[in-house]
């Protein structure tokens, strides 16, 4: 069973209802206050129906945990005597399901975790992967320089409560090797595939449905010393996707190899401005601030630089560092986990852009110039 530092467990008591019940909402942690026997914090993924057994009136044996589906198999034993806040959040009702209890928050706070990392290839890492999935409650994994072939199967990575997306380099360059994105979303959200017409950019655009609100994620990965047409072919998909979601939340992450961009707080926002720019970046930082989307990572990797960038239209946002890393890090691509703070019973508002941003990207500079 993994811990977290004391820093990150819930502040709120939890109260073990004498009845059964189903969750209404799912939850991360459970802590048992602190007692000389009974002191350990375990932690349960966040799965819609936690189950576990009740083998007396007072004392609840977590050890029957089914990991095989996605649980953590738990040891410790808690004494529900112990527990002196009876004025928990934590409730529910549902159906008899025999000797199991539940527990869930009715928080309306959905905070949707997704996982980023460029793996530097997943080929020879399998078995690392495979072992790690079970032990985290990450919502949505995207992978950059996937490196895998079409030989590699989805049922070889672990991924089993999840629905795979994958653009191999091979898809885009055939005989050729590196690259490649993947996302991977968990089964209880609705995800599907957007479309595209491609035929140059390692990329994927998913919808997932978080309650009421809509989300367009896209993975890209762009290699390094990339033309300025190569960012203006991933800049045309954009296009091609967003304009028809603006009323969606549209996040884009990836490997953008883009080092001559730097990046800064502003005193009065919450996200990342630019500095540094060339005529490719140019062409990336024009499109994405036409569809309001700001860079929200200040992770730097080891040589003082963001490759990795997060693009979002939606200001509740945090990013950092994750808390459990899937696989080893490459110093040049920290990890990164990213959260959405949603609202489970609210359709979102985003922002209003009002300002009118002109791209210039296509423009013939030559011809301009003479006009002047």
């Amino acid at each position: 069973v993994n811990s977290y530092p004391s820093t990150s467990y819930p502040r709120d008591p939890v109260v073990i209802e004498s009845s059964l019940m189903t969750p209404s909402q799912p939850f991360d942690m459970i802590r048992t206050p602190i007692h000389s026997s009974h002191s350990v914090m375990n932690r349960i993924p966040n799965n819609l129906e936690t189950p576990m057994f009740r083998s007396s009136p007072t004392i609840l044996n977590l050890s029957a945990l089914n990991h095989s589906h996605g649980y953590y198999r738990l040891t410790q034993r808690i004494n529900l005597s112990t527990f002196s806040d009876t004025s928990s959040k934590f409730s529910g009702t549902g159906p008899n399901y025999g000797n199991l209890i539940f527990l869930t928050s009715k928080t309306n706070d959905l905070d949707f975790k997704i996982y980023y990392q460029n793996v530097r290839g997943t080929r020879t890492k399998l078995k690392e992967l495979v072992c790690a999935i079970p032990l985290v409650d990450y919502d949505v994994i995207v992978f950059t320089e996937t490196w895998l072939k079409s030989y590699i199967y989805d049922s070889e990575l672990g991924l089993d409560d999840f629905s795979i997306y994958r653009c191999d380099r091979e898809t885009i360059k055939p005989n050729s090797e590196g690259g490649g994105v993947l996302i991977a979303v968990r089964k209880r959200f609705s995800s599907q595939l957007i479309n595209i017409v491609n035929d140059s950019v390692e990329t994927l655009f998913i919808k997932i449905q978080i309650n009421k609100t809509p989300l367009i994620l896209n993975a890209v990965y762009i290699p390094p010393s990339s033309s300025s047409d190569h960012y203006g072919k991933y800049v045309d998909l954009l296009d091609q996707v967003l304009l028809s979601h603006l009323d969606s939340v549209i996040l884009l992450a990836g490997d953008y190899n883009a080092p001559s961009l730097t990046w800064s707080f502003s005193d009065d926002l919450k996200w990342l401005l630019s500095e540094g720019p060339s005529s490719s970046s140019d062409i990336l930082i024009n499109s994405t601030a036409c569809y309001g989307l700001n860079q929200y990572n200040h992770i730097r990797n080891s040589l003082d630089r963001t490759l990795d960038l997060v693009f979002v239209n939606y200001d509740s946002v945090v990013v950092g560092n994750p808390y459990d890393v899937l696989l080893p890090i490459d110093g040049h691509h920290p990890p990164l986990l990213i959260t959405l703070k949603i609202k489970a019973n609210h359709k979102i508002s985003l922002p209003s852009n009002k300002q009118r941003i002109f791209s210039f990207r296509k423009t013939n500079f030559e011809l301009l110039r003479e006009y002047l």
